[in-house]
């Protein structure tokens, strides 16, 4: 699998899982909380993503995510990118987007959902640019 659609597979394990504000596990997650999990699965063990507290405030999970994102155009994002939604208001909810929507931890529903993309409520995306995943060659990723 490549990198966007191991990224996916990875988040669609969630699907389900309460919402819970500052949630890092699969007991319950925010849209950070989301990220955090698809990523700390991913990434190498030893990367700068593996250095930070179990519970990171939602602000250093977005600032480690520029750190292996790279800013792209709205109309650039595709399945395995991340995207910068406006849902009450300001930037400030990720999700992943998938073939067929996007994969985020929903406070209004309670759960972790993938649904159709409203264009209006995206801002911008991100594409994951470099990191090692976990048991592939470098060569590979």
């Amino acid at each position: 699998m490549t990198l966007r659609q191991n990224i996916i597979a990875e988040a669609r394990k969630y699907l389900g899982v309460k919402y819970e504000y500052r949630g890092r596990s699969a007991a319950g997650l925010d849209c950070a909380g989301l990220l955090y999990v698809v990523f700390n699965a991913l990434i190498e063990v030893g990367s700068d993503f593996q250095d930070y507290p179990l519970y990171p405030k939602s602000a250093k999970v977005f600032a480690n995510i520029r750190h292996y994102a790279q800013r792209i155009k709205k109309s650039d994002a595709g399945a395995g990118d991340l995207v910068l939604m406006n849902f009450s208001g300001c930037s400030s909810h990720f999700g992943i987007i998938t073939d067929t929507g996007v994969i985020h931890s929903d406070t209004d529903i309670g759960k972790v959902i993938e649904h159709a993309l409203p264009d209006k409520n995206v801002l911008g995306g991100r594409r994951i640019a470099h990191f090692r995943m976990k048991g592939v060659p470098v060569w590979q990723n």
